[in-house]
């Protein structure tokens, strides 16, 4: 086995967002429409702000917002093997038009759903403990609640973190192996086993890089914040900072997508 090219990956990863401009910015308008409609409810229907904001306000508010979240992810889910494709040929030094990727969204976008409600599911059962924890303290309940809830949540975070590290390659394969979701997942868990130690320092160095471009990215809100207060509801400067920050999210989605795209091919290469 091989040295997996890890100044390949990430160099190429940052370059793909703005080397595919058509593709950066169909995720931005994508993000950006559900963006604005959060920030359009939130800022001119309620006022989180507010302190004397009722339970039954704030119901209000998630029925509102809920929604609008979950069509988001599932438009996130959909356009995401589109992006996976296209950020394949990008690192072959080939350029497929955007609309033939789009034909890998429309193909495998069941088993991708099926994979992320799985996640889903497996995360709700490993750190569903942590939501137990804050109710049984809200709710003043006996030590004993408190203990079993503070043991599930350990345990499971534990086992979550363990199943996620396994698994965090299964769209990408369920994508270019074109393999159903179970089989995904075991593929991914097959792969991984392989490469642990290559494996976890790719996860030190992503983490370490979204840190670090989050807080930069941040810096100029902070500063604005500090200096001048926070916006006001249907403010130029708070849909500015949206734009912005929609933009940053962007460009960083896109990046991690090349980067485990990236790294997937490696292996695939390498072993």
């Amino acid at each position: 086995m091989g040295k997996i090219a890890f100044n390949k990956i990430f160099g190429k990863a940052l370059a793909y967002p703005f080397s595919r401009k058509d593709v950066l910015l169909v995720f931005f308008l994508v993000n950006l429409i559900f963006s604005f409609l959060g920030w359009y409810i939130t800022n001119t229907m309620f006022n989180l702000s507010d302190f004397s904001l009722t339970t039954e306000k704030f119901i209000e508010f998630i029925f509102y917002v809920l929604p609008i979240n979950i069509i988001g992810w599932i438009f996130w889910i959909f356009l995401m093997p589109m992006y996976l494709e296209n950020s394949i040929h990008f690192y072959k030094g080939k350029r497929k038009p955007l609309f033939e990727s789009f034909e890998a969204s429309k193909k495998r976008f069941l088993p991708v759903l099926g994979i992320f409600i799985i996640f889903g599911l497996l995360i709700l059962a490993c750190f569903g403990g942590f939501l137990l924890v804050i109710y049984a303290v809200i709710s003043g309940s006996d030590l004993t609640l408190i203990g079993l809830a503070g043991l599930w949540f350990i345990i499971g975070s534990v086992i979550g973190v363990v199943l996620m590290f396994f698994f965090f390659l299964s769209p990408v394969v369920c994508v270019f192996e074109k393999a159903r979701s179970l089989e995904s997942f075991k593929k991914s868990f097959q792969l991984v086993s392989k490469n642990k130690l290559s494996t976890s320092l790719f996860f030190i160095i992503i983490i370490l890089m979204f840190f670090a471009i989050s807080i930069i990215g941040s810096i100029p809100e902070l500063i604005y914040g500090f200096f001048v207060g926070l916006p006001t509801p249907l403010s130029i400067s708070d849909l500015s900072f949206m734009i912005i920050r929609t933009f940053v999210t962007s460009y960083l989605g896109l990046f991690f997508y090349a980067s485990f795209a990236f790294y997937y091919l490696n292996l695939k290469r390498k072993i």
